[in-house]
Order: C-alpha cells, then sequence, then structure tokens
C-alpha cells in the first residue's frame, strides 16, 4: 500500500539479482508490468545501457554489491531504459533486504530526473547569460575610456588642421606655425595609436574571457595573467562599492586546466560578496591568492586558490548550507541561491577538486579551493 502511493519507482530482488517485486510508479516509468519481469535478472534488461552514460560505477553493479556486502549505497544520476528502448537519467538508492540476521536481496528506489535536470540546466545557462551581460558591461566601460581620449585626440587634430591649412591658403604660415602644426601631429597621432592600440588590446582579452566562459576546454595558460583579464570584465562592478581587490600569484605560474570553469568560480565568488558581504554603501578588500602544491610520493601536484573577503561574514547555520541549491539569506531580495551550488559543482566535477568555506560574523569570509594542476573537464 505503501509503494501503490509513492511518487518514486521501486523494485526488489532476491540474492541472485531476480526481480520479486515493482510497484505501479516503477511499472510507468519503465514500461513493464511486474508480472513480465517475475524472475527476470533485470540488470539484463534495464541496466544494459548504463555503463554507457553515466562514466563511472552502473547502478546495476552497485546493487550487485548491496547484495554481496549488505551495504546501502546511492547514485546522484544513472541512467535506465525503458521497455520501448527509450533511456533516461535517475537518481537511485538501493538497501540491503534482511532476514535472520542475513542479507536475502535487495531493494531499489529511483526517481526520474528528466525535469531537473533540464530545470538545473537552463539555470546554469542563466547563470551564465548573467555573467556574460556584465562583461559586457565591463566592456563598455573600459574600452569607453581609451576610444574617448583617441577621439578627443582625432578632434583636436582636425581643428588644428583647419587652422593651418587657412594660414596656408592666405599665405601666412611662417617656419614656427609649421613646426607647431607638425609637432601637434606627432602628438595626436601617438595619442591616437597607442589609445586604439589599448582598445583592441582590451577587445582581446573581454573576447578571450567570453570563449573561456561559454566553452569548457582543457588548455594551459598563464594563471595571473588570466585573472587579471577576468578582473577588467569585474572591474565597474567593484567600482560601484569601492572594492579593491589584491591577486598574489607567481607570474610565470602555468597550468593545464578549464579557464572557463576558474572564470565563473571566481565571478560568482566576487558577486556573492559584493551581494552578501558589505551593507550599502560599505567599501571593502578582496584577496585572490594562488599558488603551487607539490605532494611527494602518488598525491598529484595540485594548485591551491584562496579567496578572502573582509565583509561582515556568516552564521554557522550558513556555512553549513552554502553550497546547497536554492538556499540564500535573501530570497525576499531576488536571490535565487544558485551561485554558491554553481561554484561548487564547478569545483567538483570541472575542475576535479574540493571547496571549503571558513567564515564568523564580523570576520569575513575565506574560501579555499583545490584541484588538480592538469584537471581537465570530465567527458
Amino acid at each position: 500500500s505503501i509503494t501503490a502511493s509513492m511518487d518514486e519507482g521501486v523494485y526488489a530482488l532476491n540474492r541472485e539479482g531476480e526481480l520479486t517485486f515493482m510497484n505501479p510508479k516503477a511499472e510507468q516509468l519503465l514500461g513493464w508490468r511486474q508480472e513480465e519481469l517475475l524472475g527476470e535478472n533485470v540488470h539484463d534488461i534495464i541496466h544494459s545501457h548504463s555503463s554507457d552514460h553515466s562514466g563511472g560505477e552502473s547502478s546495476e553493479c552497485l546493487i550487485l554489491q548491496t547484495i554481496a556486502k549488505g551495504e546501502s549505497y546511492a547514485v546522484d544520476k544513472d541512467w535506465f531504459q525503458a521497455k520501448d528502448e527509450t533511456v533516461f537519467p535517475v537518481a537511485l538508492f538501493s538497501s540491503p533486504l534482511i532476514e535472520r540476521g542475513q542479507c536475502s536481496g535487495a531493494v531499489a528506489v529511483f526517481r526520474d530526473i528528466r525535469k531537473e535536470l533540464e530545470t538545473k540546466q537552463r539555470l546554469v545557462e542563466s547563470e551564465k547569460m548573467a555573467s556574460l551581460g556584465g562583461m559586457v558591461a565591463g566592456v563598455a566601460h573600459e574600452v569607453n575610456t581609451p576610444i574617448g581620449i583617441g577621439v578627443t585626440g582625432i578632434t583636436h587634430l582636425t581643428e588644428e588642421t583647419r587652422q593651418f591649412q587657412r594660414a596656408f591658403e592666405a599665405g601666412e604660415l611662417t617656419k614656427q606655425g609649421l613646426s607647431s602644426y607638425l609637432s601637434t601631429v606627432s602628438e595626436s597621432a601617438e595619442i591616437v595609436f597607442s589609445n586604439l592600440r589599448r582598445a583592441a588590446d582590451l577587445i582581446s582579452d573581454f573576447k578571450k574571457v567570453a570563449v573561456n566562459q561559454s566553452l569548457a576546454e582543457c588548455e594551459p595558460f598563464l594563471l595571473k595573467r588570466h585573472i587579471e583579464q577576468l578582473l577588467l570584465t569585474l572591474k565597474p562592478r567593484l567600482a560601484e562599492q569601492e572594492v579593491e581587490i589584491s591577486v598574489i600569484c607567481p607570474e610565470q605560474l602555468q597550468i593545464e586546466s578549464d579557464a572557463g570553469a576558474l572564470s565563473q568560480i571566481l565571478t560568482n565568488l566576487v558577486e556573492n560578496s559584493l551581494i552578501h558581504a558589505y551593507p550599502a554603501g560599505e567599501s571593502g578588500a578582496f584577496l585572490i591568492r594562488l599558488q603551487y602544491i607539490g605532494h611527494p610520493g602518488d598525491l598529484a601536484d595540485e594548485i591551491e586558490l584562496s579567496y578572502w573577503d573582509d565583509g561582515r561574514g556568516m552564521p554557522e547555520e550558513s556555512r553549513l548550507h552554502i553550497f546547497e541549491p536554492f538556499f540564500t539569506t535573501r530570497r525576499n531580495e531576488g536571490g535565487s541561491g544558485l551561485g554558491m551550488q554553481i561554484v561548487y559543482n564547478l569545483v567538483v566535477h570541472r575542475l576535479q577538486g574540493a571547496i571549503n568555506v571558513w567564515s564568523e560574523p564580523g570576520e569575513g569570509t575565506h574560501f579555499t579551493i583545490h584541484f588538480p594542476l592538469g584537471a581537465c573537464p570530465e567527458e
């Protein structure tokens, strides 16, 4: 009666892996009726494609371990195949069936997570677009300065040329006037050239950041240079609250990793600090420090990224839940609670690393991220 009312699929296996029970929801999701699969080894039927999609240990193996070891297992994402050969993602939990102190089989509970994955993907894409939108604002702000100076230089040169032409046509041109005009041409040309080159460099940097934030690619890059390019895009946002950022990183520290994931991580950390760490109108300071950590023996070398803000910090309750999806302390002010959850996923799944946070009220917040020196995106 309980399983008949559940919105999750449930099935049970004996020690030989043969189906002994299936609830109505499992029948609906899989397209098989219980009578059709009773006594069958369902591993060969509903798990047949799981290893092609999961890229890791399939639920088939975990359920067999449940039976063999008498231990429970959980899978956040795996793949089942329905009767019509439709393959779909599921979250699954398996638990041993114990009779007289011994494992007599296993029961599995699974949930169709197609809609959850689609929603999550849309939210991630929204975050990406918001990040790129901020970058566009950075482009407009930063490029406007050298372009404006270049326009001023050309305007000045145009006026001087008109005066020079009038003097020449009137026969009033002097050696001093010619010398003065040539000097103006040289200075104006230098001003225009240097500022247009500055604008071109900025656009090139912004383009690299935009491409990196849109693609998941493994490539070698200089860490400090990459971060400096990213901070240019965040400069207008930081200026709004008079926040300063310091970067400590060896100039020639080069890694091969997912540059786009690193950009998104740092962007979200900065945005999180700007939104939560400081009351309106209060200035602050951030510190980003990156260093190489070598491990003797079998442990792989890694990068340690430390990020500090000197804001108001957070209580222990918030710190413990900060990486959970949809957790936010500003629900009524438009907070989605997704920024830090995306950071966690990027660190763990894209950089193959780990992230920790320390914070106390009034003491600021400190994030520490470790990831392999040659971390590449998972396939």
